[in-house]
């Protein structure tokens, strides 16, 4: 996709963890090599780009990936929501903890870093760590960041329907700068994409950030790379042995 930013909304069980987990594999750095093994004879393997150039050779282990999903994410209250938040972004934080090592990082910024690890940030910290991880990454390895963000609304959802549902508009505040900082004028983002189950606008969430384009289950675009199409669903069928009724 041209655009920087990508949200892909679907209902569940529809492969959007799927396919954000293949998107890590085939775009990452890490481990590239091997990782280029898991797509061999598969369509994009050779798939051209929009502009005829091969889509293996000009994205595959090209960029260095943050992979992040917010659906273990189920507080009952604000505070709850800030230590698992803090429990997460310590996950993300100790994989890159090599950042740590050099002078990459300046004194300041390494005892934000450790903090963040250490789960002792304040709020504030929090609030910015997502937009400074990628920061220090696009430092470190001379290259913008591509962010995969997973089940981005189940944090609201949890916060609406809990029985201290009044916590719902803090976790806006937050999310608003938490996201924005990420995605609005960030210098070191490639490219984001984005999946949940609801829209962005109907909570205005990223009034601060970019326009973000949004792809529901009613757009065409991407339509066929969430669930089955009728053609997988026939290739499938005729693998079995004994006949199937496709109607029932």
């Amino acid at each position: 996709d041209p655009t920087g930013s990508l949200l892909i909304t679907r209902p569940r069980r529809f492969g959007k963890t799927l396919n954000l987990s293949i998107l890590y594999y085939f775009l990452t750095q890490e481990n590239a090599a091997e990782n280029r093994l898991l797509f061999k004879g598969l369509n994009i393997e050779h798939a051209p780009l929009s502009d005829g150039q091969d889509c293996t050779k000009t994205h595959q282990g090209k960029y260095r990936v943050v992979l992040m999903t917010l659906k273990g994410i189920r507080a009952t209250t604000f505070d709850s929501f800030l230590k698992q938040m803090g429990m997460l972004l310590n996950k993300q934080y100790r994989v890159c903890d090599y950042l740590l090592e050099g002078d990459l990082l300046k004194p300041d910024e390494k005892k934000y870093f450790q903090n963040i690890i250490d789960r002792e940030a304040p709020f504030e910290d929090l609030e910015m760590a997502l937009r400074n991880l990628m920061e220090y990454l696009s430092r470190y390895h001379k290259k913008k960041v591509v962010l995969l963000l997973d089940e981005y609304d189940t944090p609201f959802h949890e916060a609406y329907t809990s029985a201290e549902g009044a916590y719902h508009d803090k976790l806006i505040v937050f999310m608003k700068v938490f996201l924005g900082a990420a995605l609005k004028n960030n210098p070191y983002l490639e490219k984001v994409f984005i999946t949940g189950i609801l829209r962005v606008s109907l909570m205005n969430l990223f009034s601060g950030a970019n326009s973000i384009p949004v792809h529901t289950v009613l757009t065409q675009r991407y339509a066929t790379y969430f669930g089955f199409i009728e053609e997988e669903v026939n290739e499938y069928i005729g693998r079995y042995k004994e006949p199937i009724d496709r109607e029932a």
